[in-house]
């Protein structure tokens, strides 16, 4: 599968977007589209919670040194910027939760 990218090359360097191969994800993952970085792989674990054996908890990891793991600390450092334009009072909206 091709998906575009956000790579940056050297560190400091400008974030060049680029098409890539994309792997099928194996067992215990699964790739997501993101509609900025493109496709993410991401590995999951389920953990069953002792105190409510009917709730699932599902974490899911990128593994260091790949695209997605790349990808995933550009769309942080890109939120993190963004953090103080947000208006608090609207944040459960963009959420999706109600208000």
């Amino acid at each position: 599968m091709k998906s575009k990218a956000a790579l940056q090359v050297e560190p400091g360097g400008p974030v060049v977007i680029e098409e890539i191969d994309i792997p099928d994800p194996g067992p215990d993952q699964v790739t997501v589209q993101h509609p900025v970085v493109g496709a993410l792989t991401l590995s999951y674990d389920l953990l069953q919670l002792a105190a409510e054996p009917a709730l699932t908890m599902i974490t899911y990891t990128a593994e260091p040194g790949t695209t997605t793991h790349d990808n995933l600390s550009f769309l942080a450092s890109w939120a993190a910027s963004q953090e103080n334009d947000i208006d608090q009072n609207r944040l459960p909206a963009l959420l999706g939760a109600d208000a």
